[in-house]
């Protein structure tokens, strides 16, 4: 009970830090501003726990709005995607092998320790795995939050800054997509989410990787192909999947040690930098294959975490079943690879041995 009104008191914070972000029109406020107010109740001492089931319900909701942004224009146009999606692959890899240099020329870091700090994206799968590898986890933990933390709090501001360079000239200064424009009835809103929870609940029970969210996207995007169910979820329910996602994305800093985050807090913003500069040179060049604006690309290629850079998406307005689909094509080759190279390498890793 106690743990409940810890996190109770710490949602309620964090909402107030989402609503005074709204007050100053910062965009994907509710996102941004609960995750900003986190950071002061950790400083101050507070301690919460984001429990499974909460992390499951913004999966579903976040999966869900991914799905009713599917149609047939959608469908016509995936065929430009595949493209899209090599550039992504390649991006991947250049910000893996260049922070992974950056890492060990700068700071002298082991090999481990310098992979999976530079891995970007699938941030809790990334620390999963790392932990049996030898890294130095405090260094990866600091890292990898501080990029996410980074990207949500300035890749709004610079989403927004781009205006017509970035949404494309009639798409609007909020680049709002059409198909989050209207709110779904309740019948259809329960009815997306009974489909997308029993989809969900069947690829995560078939152990495929952010299968909850893959497959509450899939049932709602047919859903509306067929033109079974309209509209987006209501923002009554997408609000609070904000909130805590940004409390989430915030209490990563609680397990980490204020002196592990002042030591590395410059090595993560120098290794967020440099993700980002080359995510936004793939974004380029994928938007121009994908005909895509240049916003709409530069989150689906950002170096973030699955459920925070959907999220994100969402909440600015962007076409969520192009940045899902990225995000998600990223979650899926990393949980791939990670596992395999890992498991080439962890002996030689776990021996400390350098193959400069």
């Amino acid at each position: 009970m106690k743990s409940w009104i810890h996190l109770a008191g710490a949602l309620i914070i964090c909402a107030l830090g989402g609503f005074a972000f709204t007050l100053v029109n910062a965009p994907a406020p509710w996102l941004a501003g609960s995750m900003l107010a986190t950071l002061p109740l950790l400083a101050a001492g507070a301690r919460f726990e984001i429990p499974s089931i909460l992390r499951d319900a913004v999966f579903l909701l976040l999966g869900t709005q991914i799905g009713a942004a599917v149609n047939w224009e959608t469908v016509a146009g995936m065929g430009r995607w595949p493209l899209s999606l090599v550039f992504l692959a390649l991006t991947v890899t250049a910000i893996v092998v260049s922070g992974m240099a950056f890492f060990r020329r700068t700071q002298g870091w082991d090999e481990a320790t310098a992979f999976f700090a530079a891995v970007p994206g699938a941030l809790s799968f990334v620390l999963m795995v790392a932990n049996q590898s030898g890294a130095d986890m405090p260094r990866v933990t600091v890292v990898q939050s501080f990029r996410l933390v980074f990207l949500v709090a300035a890749l709004p501001l610079l989403i927004t800054g781009l205006g017509p360079l970035g949404f494309g000239a009639g798409a609007g200064a909020e680049g709002t997509h059409p198909s989050l424009v209207q709110a779904s009835g309740a019948l259809d809103t329960l009815l997306a989410i009974a489909a997308g929870a029993a989809l969900g609940s069947l690829f995560a029970w078939a152990r495929v990787p952010a299968g909850l969210m893959l497959g509450a996207a899939f049932a709602n995007g047919v859903l509306h192909l067929l033109g079974i169910v309209s509209g987006a979820l209501p923002p009554g329910l997408l609000t609070p999947a904000y909130v805590v996602l940004g409390a989430a994305i915030g209490d990563r800093f609680a397990r980490v040690r204020a002196v592990d985050i002042m030591a590395t807090l410059w090595v993560g913003f120098g290794g967020f930098l440099l993700s980002l500069a080359i995510a936004l040179v793939g974004a380029l060049a994928a938007s121009r294959i994908a005909g895509v604006p240049l916003a709409y690309a530069l989150v689906a290629f950002a170096p973030g975490g699955l459920e925070a850079m959907s999220a994100l998406g969402i909440a600015l307005g962007l076409d969520p079943a192009y940045v899902g689909v990225h995000q998600i094509a990223r979650y899926l080759g990393l949980s791939i690879a990670l596992p395999v190279i890992t498991g080439l390498f962890a002996r030689h890793w776990l021996r400390g041995e350098s193959r400069d």
